[in-house]
């Protein structure tokens, strides 16, 4: 992207200017500066971790969870990066205490609200393969097309759930 052309509305790229009544610009995905200030980040712009323990690979004795954290197939969202501090916290206590580390396991659930009563999932669980270093996905279940109406009041109603567990969690 060039820039902006606010008066036509138009974005200016180098293919040409591109109209349209909704224009969505996304700033370039990377780790925030301070990870990439500070070493932690590689060339592609993300933190790579180790996927069992999310120490860095670049800077040893620190961990990088979140949207910094470069853990293959394990998407960007508050889930993931919850569950990812669970599993950091507790390789971190493991590391401290001389235990063995555990086997980490992962899972993510995206809700989407889409109306009153009206919600739909995907859930994945992921597990983690030690030789290659990512975390596979293993299962996978999205709210059918054909649910019920109850089906999908009850999936609003998961997500209301969890939204209030995060936050809970997060800040008491």
């Amino acid at each position: 992207m060039q820039g902006f052309d606010e008066v036509k509305g138009q974005l200016l790229t180098e293919g040409g200017p591109v109209s349209g009544q909704v224009i969505n610009i996304i700033a370039p995905q990377q780790a925030d500066d301070f990870s990439r200030y500070n070493g932690l980040a590689a060339e592609h712009g993300w933190c790579p971790v180790n996927t069992q323990t999310l120490e860095s690979l670049l800077v040893p004795d620190v961990h990088v969870i979140g949207d910094a954290a470069y853990a293959e197939k394990l998407p960007k969202s508050a889930f993931a990066a919850t569950c990812q501090a669970r599993v950091c916290a507790l390789a971190i206590h493991s590391q401290m205490h001389g235990l063995a580390v555990l086997k980490p396991e992962y899972m993510n659930v995206c809700y989407s609200l889409c109306g009153d009563n009206y919600g739909i999932s995907v859930l994945l669980h992921y597990r983690h393969d030690a030789a290659s270093n990512v975390i596979e996905i293993e299962t996978l279940r999205v709210t059918p097309l054909d649910a019920d109406d109850e089906d999908y009041r009850r999936e609003a109603l998961s997500a209301y759930s969890m939204f209030d567990s995060l936050v809970k969690e997060a800040f008491g």
